[in-house]
Order: C-alpha cells, then structure tokens, then sequence
C-alpha cells in the first residue's frame, strides 16, 4: 500500500470518526481495542497476543487532535514499523509500570466532559456498536486486500488439503495449515477440523489427536491487515457414500439460497427465512438450530451473527459468510456484497465446484473433494 492511498484511506476514516463525534455529542473517542486501532490505521498491528482483542495503544480523536499512547518498551517498534508517525499522530509515552495507555490517555482528557470508548469504562459512552457500523463497510482499499486475503487463503487451504494423506491426524493437519498460512503473515485465529465420526458429531470440532481415514470436514478463519475471511472445505477418501451426496447437494442449495437473498437492501432475517424454508422443503427442517448460519465479516470473524432477529440490511461493500451445516457437511465462503452482484473473495478455480442454480442466479460452490 503507497503512501498516498494510506492518508486517502486513513483520511475517510477519520473523517467516519469525527463526524461520529458529532452525531453522537462527544468531545473525544479512545480506541483500544484491535478490531477498532487495525481498522483506523489502516491494517496497522498494535498488539501482542493474538489471543485476545487487546492492543498495546489507546488512539485518541478529537476534533483538533489524534494521539496515539503507548508504553516505553512498544514504541520503538511502533515507530520503526508501524505508519503512525506518517498518519500523523503525536505519541505519548510512559513507563510500562506506570499505567496503561487507556489510563493515559483518559488522564490526558481529564477535564473533557463527554469521552466515547470501545469498552465499558465509568464514567465514559462505550460506542463500539456505532464503530462496528463504520467497520462493515469496506473502503476501496480494504477491498483490495480482503480479496488478496481471501484468494491467497482459499489457495493454501486447497493446496494444504491435496496433499493431505490417510492416517494424518487433526492435529498434524491443524500444524501445516498454520504454517504454510504464517509463511505469508497470514494468521489463523479459528481451526476447526472434524475427522470422521466426529464430522457427524460436532459443529465446533477443535483439532484432537484423532486419525483422518475417510471424511473430514476443515473449517478457518484467517488473519491479515486486521480483516477476516472464513471458509470450509471437505475431503472424502473412497467413494463417496450417496446419503453423504445427498446432504452436501442440499446444504449447497441452503447456501445458494442465503446468497441469492445477500442483496444490497434486503433483511439479513428474511434471507435466514428464506433459507429455513429451504432446508425443510429438502428434508432437513431442524438442521438450521444446530449451528449459526453465518454473518457479517470484517474485523472479526463475525462482526454480526445472523439470526431471526437481525433486521439489519445488507449493504454495499460488506463482506458476510454464510455457513450452513447438514449433519457431516458444511459449505462456507466470504462474499463482498456489491449492486452488480456478490465477489466470492475465497473462491479458489481449482478446486472441485457443484453448479448451484436458485431464484434465477447460478453459483460455483465448494464440491467435496473426493481422493
């Protein structure tokens, strides 16, 4: 990313947050959490686990200023690696023992009557619903990079998955994914693999020592920039059994329905409808309650979990993921929603598709790969 398209994007950003300020009468936001200092730095990582939502800074926006407060032992790092300094902010450090930059930085604003944050503190408006909004839609460069992110995920996953032999445990397929994926600066915050009589049995199935013979079901998520892609693929050694055949054609079709009805305008809750009448016309009418059907991404893998009370619209330049499940099968890849029609931003041409045609549109879906 040049130069000049990080200020353009960090410039949109921050007029997104002033205008914020505004709307909603503040006088200042702190940032802290990853999700919200990735998203207004353009991609920039601030943190050290990868475990949690925490960063190392708190970024400050006021209408005359934009601070970023870090500790003693981060700032080097920051500055030598980060485009903090030019995104223009002024840095304000202190000692690691001293405080944390959220106590900095509201001790900066002492004084300050009204102060919106991205978690709970007394005292202060916690506006993270308000910056979720402003994370959902894309920029023009965050569109670019959630499509590299997401044809370089679905590639390795593919490539991971051809190689992949009987006898291989859960487990030792769970360390090739991460590796191959952090050759790339790409992390995998989420991996769920199911082998077997346990792709029958569970919808979140961490990795276990368990031997893959003849089915598995491979679900992620992956990491970039701070934005997200989840996608699901399957492997069948042998012949593949017909009910398996049965079940995947029909998920499918649940997919396709879901996508069919991912349209600027339209209800998130009537897609989930519209995809409930189809899993009951198709045989399977209680296999929507037994898994999340999927939602919106950007910042997290599911910025927004879809359910029947999701009156929310979808939008322009959103990205959703879409995740049914048929006992043993899964189907899962990221959309960005746009006016001409949906971009599978993890689609991947050389891998196996079923041709799915519904409410007048066609989709390519992830077939099951049969070795």
């Amino acid at each position: 990313m040049s130069v000049p398209e990080l200020l353009e994007e960090a410039k949109v950003k921050e007029e997104k947050l002033r205008n914020l300020l505004t709307s909603l009468n503040l006088d200042a936001i702190v940032l802290t959490r990853r999700r919200n200092v990735s998203w207004l730095t353009c991609g920039g990582e601030y943190h050290i686990l990868h475990s949690t939502d925490e960063s190392v800074v708190a970024l400050v926006i006021t209408k005359e200023e934009k601070l970023l407060f870090t500790t003693n032992n981060e700032i080097d790092r920051i500055l030598d690696e980060e485009p903090i300094s030019q995104l223009g902010y002024r840095t304000v450090v202190h000692k690691w023992y001293e405080k944390s930059p959220l106590d900095a930085a509201l001790e900066y604003l002492k004084g300050v009557s009204s102060i919106g944050t991205d978690v709970p503190v007394p005292g202060c408006t916690c506006i993270e619903p308000h910056l979720r909004e402003l994370r959902l839609v894309l920029t023009t460069y965050e569109v670019g990079r959630l499509k590299e992110l997401g044809a370089t995920s679905a590639k390795l996953l593919s490539s991971v998955l051809r190689d992949l032999r009987r006898g291989t445990t859960e487990q030792e397929l769970a360390s090739e994914l991460l590796h191959e994926f952090a050759r790339y600066g790409i992390r995998l915050p989420v991996i769920l693999i199911a082998a077997d009589d346990r792709a029958f049995k569970y919808r979140h199935p961490l990795p276990k020592d368990r031997k893959i013979n003849e089915h598995v079901i491979v679900s992620i998520a992956a990491e970039k920039w701070g934005l997200h892609v989840t996608l699901t693929r399957l492997v069948h050694f042998g012949s593949l059994p017909a009910e398996l055949r049965k079940r995947y054609e029909a998920v499918a079709k649940v997919d396709a329905t879901y996508l069919s009805m991912t349209r600027p305008g339209t209800k998130a809750c009537d897609a989930l409808r519209r995809g409930i009448e189809v899993f009951s016309s198709l045989g399977y009418p209680d296999e929507w309650e037994r898994h999340t059907q999927g939602g919106w991404i950007s910042y997290l893998p599911r910025e927004i979990v879809i359910d029947l009370r999701t009156e929310r619209c979808f939008g322009e330049y959103e990205a959703v993921s879409w995740n049914p499940t048929i006992t043993g099968t899964k189907v899962e890849d990221t959309f960005i929603v746009t006016s001409e029609g949906l971009i599978n931003v993890t689609y991947d041409s050389e891998w196996p598709m079923l041709t799915v045609e519904i409410n007048g549109y066609r989709f390519e879906r992830p077939d099951i790969l049969v070795r």
